[in-house]
C-alpha cells in the first residue's frame, strides 16, 4: 500500500491532467487554420486597420541532428523568410503599405553632441592617415634626392677628372679655346 501524503493522496500517481496521453493535445495546421476562420469572421471590413497579425508556415521540419545549431538556425532562417513573404503579399492584398517612403527621414539614434565626438575621432584618424602618406612621400623624395646628388657629385668628379687629364696633355692655351 503506497504511502499517504497530507493532501490524502498516493505518493507516486499523477494527476488526471499530467498524465501523457498518447494523441497531441495540438494539432497545428488545424488549429491555425481554424483561428485564422475565427478572426476573418471578427475582421470589419469598414476598418482593416484591426487586422490580426497571424502568419505561420505548416511546412514541417525535420533536423536529422538536434546539436547542429547551424542547421537549425538555417531553416528557423528560412521559415521566417517564408512567414515574412507571406505577411507582406497579405498586407498588400489589404492596401497596406508595406514599403518605406523614400521621403522617409530616420530619427537619429545619437544625439549631436555624440556625432560631433565621432565626427572629430573620424576626422583625426583621418588626419594621422594624410600625415603618415605625407611622411612615407618624403622619405621617398628624400631616397631619390640623395641619389640625384650621388650621380651629380660623380658627373663633377669625372669631368674634373677629364678635365685634369687635358691639362696634363695640352698647352694651357688650348684648353679655354672651346
Amino acid at each position: 500500500m503506497a504511502k499517504r501524503t497530507k493532501q490524502g493522496k498516493e505518493k507516486g500517481k499523477l494527476p488526471k491532467r499530467l498524465i501523457a496521453s498518447s494523441t497531441p493535445a495540438i494539432n497545428l495546421p488545424d488549429e491555425i487554420k481554424s483561428v485564422t476562420e475565427q478572426l476573418a469572421k471578427q475582421r470589419s471590413k469598414t476598418n482593416p486597420e484591426q487586422e490580426y497579425a497571424l502568419v505561420a508556415t505548416v511546412k514541417g521540419i525535420s533536423v536529422k541532428d538536434i546539436n547542429d545549431e547551424f542547421t537549425r538556425e538555417y531553416l528557423i532562417v528560412e521559415q521566417a523568410k517564408e512567414a515574412a513573404g507571406k505577411a507582406i503579399s497579405r498586407l498588400n492584398d489589404l492596401g497596406i503599405p508595406t514599403d518605406i517612403p523614400k521621403s522617409y527621414k530616420g530619427v537619429m539614434v545619437k544625439d549631436d553632441d555624440q556625432m560631433a565626438k565621432i565626427r572629430e575621432n573620424l576626422k583625426t584618424k583621418k588626419d594621422a592617415i594624410e600625415k603618415a602618406e605625407k611622411m612615407k612621400k618624403l622619405r621617398e623624395l628624400k631616397k631619390i634626392g640623395k641619389k640625384i646628388q650621388e650621380e651629380v657629385l660623380k658627373k663633377r668628379s669625372k669631368e674634373k677628372k677629364e678635365f685634369l687629364e687635358r691639362v696634363k696633355t695640352k698647352p694651357v692655351s688650348e684648353l679655354f679655346e672651346d
